[in-house]
């Protein structure tokens, strides 16, 4: 999965992978990451993104395609969410 992060995914396209029921995958990813799937998919694009960040010098929106994300407005959002700090700033702070 951590590969696929450019790509979009559901937990059911998840399920359908591994053959599981996709409520399965749900009380999986809730008991093990504490806020369940979409919680861990946001950790898991912004790490993602971070990465990039400090790695190379590119756009917000490329940045955001890479991890996944079509909306860079939310994008930013997540990432202030997870970092308290914009794409921009974080990359400030690396140089």
């Amino acid at each position: 999965m951590l590969e696929n992060l450019h790509s979009e995914f559901s937990q059911n396209d998840i399920a359908q992978y591994v053959k599981v029921h996709p409520g399965h995958i749900s009380r999986i990813f809730s008991k093990k990451y504490h806020g369940g799937y979409d919680a861990w998919l946001k950790y898991q694009r912004v790490h993602h993104a971070k990465k990039i960040i400090i790695n190379q010098t590119i756009t917000v929106q490329k940045c955001a395609n890479l991890c996944g994300i079509s909306n860079v407005s939310w994008f930013i959002k997540c990432f202030k969410e997870e970092t308290s700090m914009t794409p921009g700033q974080f990359q400030h702070s690396h140089i």
